[in-house]
């Protein structure tokens, strides 16, 4: 068997049965054994060429050894050794599902170092045919997400997800309630049990979450302030329960009497369920479901926030979030300065509250200009009567 040596660095051998073995030293382990990475060639030219390939790869700190871990052992280990410590308990259960649902079925059984950008686009084209573009659209985000640190960690030199493309989805259109809307609607839900819960959101922008979160000790009904420290949100099968999203969703918030004198009303309301009930768990919250555990804002939607909807001739398509929305460009159209608005709901700046309701802007755009022909108005055009063609 011939063999063309390259100490420390690579050989081509002829094998008995006419092909070519190339192989390259990729180093020791930790007992002094030597580790080579090598590819058969029926053609001594092409063992060259790959040999070459290798070796500018090595001297340039490209060279990758291949790796036996697969898309589904790497995931999995990322999953639990970097996303894991720094993303929410709800985030993490989201991932999981996603990584051995729909990433493992369809990516899982390739090789990380092997993985091509056309088999990522066809598993994204799976999910999104049988999933929709919103899952296939995550799946892309959490795959990426895991590649980033793949090539920080050497084990690929690119990431095969940015060269791919994701779908496009089409974003949810918010549906804020005009001032005659809300007005109406406060109306059409004075005997919802959560009448209260659906006042206090219009009024105050908070969050679902935040407002299902609330516990009486952080409502000052006294000084009409409302303390926002705890978060509910749902997942597929649990709720979860923790802190506000960023430093500027804890915060304190002013509230109106009208959303004052409805939480008086709906704590005593409450009390008279907890006496009539069989079981009730006691957590204190201020939106209890009817035995006094944490309310699932889904469910609310389908049987307390749907129905008035219809009843009103509104489309369904409005969500309980909308009222956020609504609390948001009622107060921009009544010209309350974006920094206080930006407070109330707990946006980390301004600039996130004006680019977040920019379709308020023409309206507001309109009224400065009323406002400044008001003021300038008698002057500009005394002004301009003065001015001729030939002046």
């Amino acid at each position: 068997m011939e063999a063309h040596k390259m100490p420390r660095r690579g050989q081509v051998i002829k094998r008995e049965n006419g092909n070519y073995l190339a192989r390259v030293f990729v180093g020791k382990d930790a007992d002094g054994k030597r580790h080579w990475v090598s590819k058969t060639f029926a053609k001594k030219k092409e063992a060259d060429g790959w040999l070459a390939e290798q070796q500018s790869d090595k001297a340039q700190g490209t060279f990758l050894a291949p790796s036996k871990e697969n898309i589904s052992q790497y995931l999995l280990r990322w999953l639990n050794d970097v996303a894991g410590q720094r993303i929410r308990e709800r985030t993490r259960d989201d991932y999981e599902y996603a990584i051995t649902h729909y990433l493992i079925p369809l990516l899982g059984h390739i090789k990380l170092s092997e993985l091509r950008p056309d088999q990522v686009q066809k598993a994204y084209n799976k999910i999104t045919s049988e999933n929709g573009p919103h899952i296939a659209r995550k799946c892309h985000a959490i795959l990426h997400s895991a590649l980033v640190e793949a090539v920080k960690w050497g084990a690929l030199n690119r990431n095969v997800a940015s060269l791919v493309t994701p779908p496009k989805i089409q974003k949810h259109e918010m549906r804020p309630l005009s001032p005659d809307e809300a007005s109406k609607f406060i109306t059409s839900i004075q005997e919802n049990r959560y009448y209260a819960y659906f006042i206090l959101l219009l009024d105050s922008g908070f969050r679902p979450g935040e407002a299902l979160g609330l516990t009486w000790d952080n409502v000052d009904l006294d000084n009409g302030i409302i303390h926002i420290n705890t978060v509910i949100s749902t997942g597929r099968t649990k709720l979860y329960i923790g802190d506000p999203k960023t430093p500027k969703s804890r915060r304190s918030v002013p509230v109106t009497p009208l959303t004052i004198a409805a939480l008086k009303a709906h704590k005593v309301r409450l009390a008279e369920e907890r006496l009539k009930a069989d079981v009730w768990e006691d957590h204190n919250l201020v939106f209890p479901n009817q035995i006094g555990g944490y309310s699932a804002e889904h469910n609310i939607a389908k049987r307390y926030f749907k129905p008035v909807l219809k009843a009103m001739g509104l489309p369904e398509s409005i969500r309980i979030y909308d009222l956020r929305h609504s609390s948001a460009t009622l107060l921009l159209a009544a010209n309350i300065h974006t920094k206080i608005i930006s407070e109330r709901l707990g946006h980390s700046n301004p600039t996130l509250t004006l680019s977040t309701y920019m379709h308020v802007v023409p309206q507001m755009q309109e009224q400065v200009v009323q406002a400044m022909s008001a003021l300038l108005g008698t002057g500009a055009q005394t002004g301009a009567q003065k001015i001729t063609p030939n002046s």
